[in-house]
């Protein structure tokens, strides 16, 4: 048995994302950031990873997450 929540998923889903980049490497160019943001459960986390700045030097953004059904900040 094993304890599989979105954590798990969003960590595996990031870490398998910055493998497949490493293989490619060569073909790229620029800063790629893989971020992860704080507290999933509160919904909050990315609205304080904008405050703080992480995404001012960011020209193109995607975002994922394993579920749908939280409520917006």
């Amino acid at each position: 048995m094993m304890h599989a929540c979105g954590h798990n998923a969003h960590t595996t889903i990031g870490l398998g994302l910055a493998k497949g980049l490493m293989t490619m490497k060569d073909q790229l160019t620029g800063c790629i950031k893989i971020i992860f943001q704080p507290p999933e459960e509160g919904a909050c986390g990315a609205k304080a990873m904008v405050e703080a700045g992480v995404l001012d030097d960011v020209d193109l953004f995607f975002s994922g997450h394993v579920g749908c059904d939280l409520p917006p900040c």
